[in-house]
């Protein structure tokens, strides 16, 4: 983030810069400089927390914003600040009550929980060809709540399991109209097959794309990406690709193969993982240099 701050500005860049939560790192600013004045990043809050009172006027704001138009209703998913998961038809109606007392607008959304082991799958397109740049099994816990801990590739599964879940990620990235740049895949095989969870058209944040795939490939993600989107030839990843069985599952199997399918296989085990446990808490204090202090 730094050299990227640094470089827009040295540039003759001056608009404002605006990214992601990743961005709430304080080394940013000291190593940016007075660059990285004017620079807007998201960030986690308590909504209930009432000491913050900036906050607590946005979340009462844009509650009230949201519910006040069914359009914007629909779009944010409804307004309910509660979830629970049926595990049985015996839990079904207290649930929908629970969900509906907790609603703003009187309201639940009944979702599909999938179940079964997540993957994250990153792939470049190009040229008509779809190539896997890193497959590993995302490690989550506490489900169904959403605590990833980390990641680890290659992920360890059944060469049929793993050419279904590529498969449906590319039947996906090909119904977007993905034609020529990243993808990327959260996507679960369950009980029914391969369920996608999201994709996008970009390679995964974090240490994935930029450390655990390189390090067990030997191949620069971002530099081939880069080479792709700037009109050139990718040649390393043409060259240590390797081709992959079109495999859909049962659901999609009369669809046509959407692209001709690689991997650049990893050589090697990388694994990235969260250092604080759980519960735990995270207190950020301040000696000459900041650094972060891990209690359990």
């Amino acid at each position: 983030a730094p050299l990227i701050i640094n470089q827009a500005r040295e540039a003759g860049v001056d608009c404002q810069i605006m990214a992601g939560d990743t961005w709430d790192d304080i080394s940013i600013a000291e190593r940016a400089g007075a660059n990285a004045n004017g620079v807007f990043f998201s960030c986690f809050f308590d909504s209930t927390d009432a000491s913050n009172a900036a906050g607590v006027e946005f979340s009462k704001g844009f509650t009230e914003w949201v519910a006040a138009d069914s359009a914007r209703v629909e779009n944010n998913g409804g307004t309910a600040e509660a979830s629970r998961m049926v595990r049985s038809s015996d839990e079904f109606n207290s649930a929908i009550e629970a969900a509906i007392a907790s609603s703003k607008t009187g309201t639940a959304i009944v979702e599909e929980y999938m179940e079964g082991p997540e993957y994250s799958i990153d792939a470049l397109i190009y040229n008509g060809t779809m190539t896997i740049t890193g497959f590993a099994i995302r490690h989550i816990k506490y489900e169904p709540y959403f605590i990833e801990i980390g990641h680890t590739m290659p992920a360890v599964l059944s060469e049929k399991e793993r050419n279904e879940l590529i498969s449906v990620f590319a039947l996906g990235a090909k119904a977007l109209g993905l034609s020529c740049g990243a993808a990327k895949a959260d996507i679960k095989y369950t009980k029914k097959g391969p369920m996608i969870g999201e994709i996008a058209g970009r390679l995964s944040g974090g240490y994935m794309s930029g450390w655990t795939y390189p390090y067990a490939s030997d191949l620069n993600l971002t530099k081939q990406g880069l080479l792709i989107a700037g009109g050139n030839v990718p040649e390393e990843l043409i060259s240590k690709r390797v081709p992959i069985t079109y495999t859909p599952s049962e659901i999609c199997k009369n669809n046509p193969k959407p692209y001709e399918l690689y991997e650049v296989p990893c050589k090697r085990t990388s694994a990235e993982r969260a250092w604080m446990s759980i519960p735990g808490k995270v207190k950020i204090q301040k000696e000459g240099k900041w650094k972060v202090c891990f209690r359990w």
